[in-house]
């Protein structure tokens, strides 16, 4: 039971760590809106990977040799955001079929 309460308590703290940090990235979405696509690809990057990194140096103990981390969420949050923020417009529209 210790052990579970471990695990459980070492998942809340990376979950509250990823969501401080989210928070920090976001007060900078306001900055990266007037910058180049660049800018803002670089950064957001920056960003996500110091989450994932920070993720996975607070990693918790699943099991006897297993160990988790949630860097797949900031994986996940990073593509639908980056896709949103640095795509291309009408990059997702579907081609018109011929008449």
């Amino acid at each position: 039971m210790a052990e579970f309460l471990a695990t459980v308590i070492a998942a809340a703290s990376n979950i509250l760590v990823l969501l401080g940090m989210a928070f920090i990235l976001s007060r900078g979405f306001g900055w990266l809106r007037g910058r180049p696509k660049l800018q803002r690809a670089a950064a957001l990057g920056a960003g996500f990977a110091a989450m994932a990194i920070v993720s996975m140096k607070m990693s918790f103990p699943m099991g006897p040799g297993f160990i988790g981390d949630l860097r797949n969420v900031v994986l996940a949050v990073a593509a639908i955001r980056g896709a949103a923020c640095c795509r291309r417009p009408n990059s997702f529209r579907l081609p018109r079929r011929p008449a």
